[in-house]
């Protein structure tokens, strides 16, 4: 996954070096863009789920997994939320990617 590193507040650039890929575990990584507060938050409660169900699980963490947790979330709190983020990796299915 690649992305740009470009964060800007309407035509003003606000930071020339931001991270914008963010890994929720070692096979998964999400892309981010929107409100930085937005995306920090939503990602930051899917890696907290995905640790709960590695603990579970044993194994490599399923892509699809990732993407359910992160559209669940998405949607319950649609109205207040302003980001996209794709979610791609490799599972024991081949490499995925989700938007």
């Amino acid at each position: 996954m690649a992305a740009d590193c470009r964060s800007t507040s309407g035509s003003y650039v606000a930071n020339r070096s931001n991270d914008k890929l963010y890994p929720l575990s070692k096979n998964i990584v999400a892309a981010k863009c929107g409100a930085a507060a937005d995306t920090q938050f939503i990602l930051g409660t899917v890696v907290k789920y995905l640790s709960q169900f590695q603990m579970e699980y044993q194994g490599l963490i399923p892509v699809k997994v990732a993407a359910t947790l992160m559209a669940n979330l998405v949607y319950k709190y649609k109205t207040y939320f302003s980001a996209g983020i794709i979610i791609g990796g490799v599972d024991d299915d081949g490499p995925s990617v989700y938007y």
